[in-house]
């Protein structure tokens, strides 16, 4: 194999990368109008795009999409090598992703690193570019930092609201049951799938005000709470050549009184985004959608059979459909000597504020 850095731009990346799309190791999250909306909306003067095609002879079998990101750690510069389209969207979703890949180098990474690494995973840093990568240049030494796995609880595989409800026990499934049928027998209420921007452009305002209304009493936001992820969104949904999103409109009479954000490819649906009415709690709305988009599934996508991933997050809610996380890591290359730098004198700092000088 051989790499060759190129733009984003690059016809031959953009032709190869959209032949990859949706094959059975992508998901949403790596395609090229996701990644480039990415770069339109986020990219600043600490982000340098980093894109290499691979090829084995003369034929491109993957791609490696990734940027330099020049931070501090510990108040020290530091340049990272870290994954396109991180940074909180999607990001423990995103995959770097070859054609081949060499087993011998990820059977070596995975036992160098003893965490819970799955091939695909393995294939979003794929250790084997260290031998291509030219990283003087870019001021950057192999040094791989682990983080803890971060909690993305899902819904392993279900055929339906039926299949799921007999996975829940008592009170949890007693309380499911009772809001679908409140749903049921309110001829107020109704949902409408919209995967459409033209159709939804209408609704962006309402959309926008129900998401920002779950964190005014917050000191953290969220979503579309932020106008530079608002904008993002608001920029993908209209240049998505696939249209793998939908959207669920919750309403009573004509007021929308909520909505889920959905992307979906091959047999998952995440959970992005929420928004519901203040006015509403009584119905439950935000469980109500999540069974909903549960019992229409084959409906508004088109699967008999699913993951139901509610990406990132532990809040309470996800739990009570669910005990079941994926646990998920991320690896950053970053300069090792400076990086060693920055947490010595971390500690020395750290070592005295707490118990006063060294002497």
């Amino acid at each position: 194999m051989n790499f060759q850095k190129v733009e984003i731009d690059n016809p031959i990346l953009i032709s190869l990368w959209r032949s990859l799309d949706g094959g059975p190791e992508t998901c949403v999250f790596q395609q090229y109008d996701f990644i480039k909306t990415w770069l339109d909306n986020f990219q600043d003067k600490t982000i340098t795009p980093f894109i290499y095609l691979v090829y084995e002879g003369d034929s491109p079998v993957g791609i490696l999409p990734f940027y330099i990101l020049r931070t501090h750690r510990y108040f020290i510069p530091v340049s990272e090598l870290r994954l396109l389209g991180d940074e909180g969207i999607g990001s423990n979703y995103l995959t770097a992703f070859l054609g081949k890949i060499d087993k011998a180098v990820w059977t070596a990474f995975k036992s160098k690193y003893q965490s819970k690494w799955s091939l695909t995973r393995f294939k979003m840093l794929s250790a084997s570019f260290a031998k291509y990568f030219d990283y003087c240049e870019q001021g950057l030494s192999l040094s791989f930092t682990s983080y803890d796995g971060t909690i993305c609880p899902r819904i392993q595989r279900i055929g339906g609201i039926d299949d799921f409800l007999s996975l829940t026990k008592g009170k949890k499934r007693n309380k499911f049951k009772r809001i679908l049928k409140n749903y049921d027998q309110n001829s107020d209420l109704t949902i409408q799938w919209v995967n459409d921007f033209d159709k939804l452009s209408p609704l962006w305002e309402d959309i926008t005000r129900l998401a920002k209304s779950r964190f005014k009493d917050k000191e953290v936001v969220g979503g579309f709470a932020e106008e530079e992820f608002e904008n993002f969104h608001h920029l993908f949904l209209k240049r998505s050549i696939n249209r793998n999103w939908v959207f669920a409109l919750l309403k009573e009479g004509n007021q929308l009184i909520g909505f889920h954000y959905y992307y979906h490819d091959m047999d998952s649906i995440f959970f992005y985004q929420g928004g519901i009415s203040t006015d509403h709690y009584q119905l439950s709305p935000g469980l109500l959608l999540h069974l909903l988009c549960i019992r229409h599934a084959k409906e508004f996508i088109g699967l008999d059979s699913f993951i139901y991933d509610f990406l990132e997050g532990d809040e309470r809610y996800k739990f009570e459909f669910t005990k079941e996380v994926n646990r998920l890591y991320e690896v950053v290359s970053s300069n090792k000597r400076l990086w060693e730098l920055a947490i010595n004198l971390n500690k020395k700092f750290s070592a005295r504020s707490v118990g006063g000088s060294d002497a």
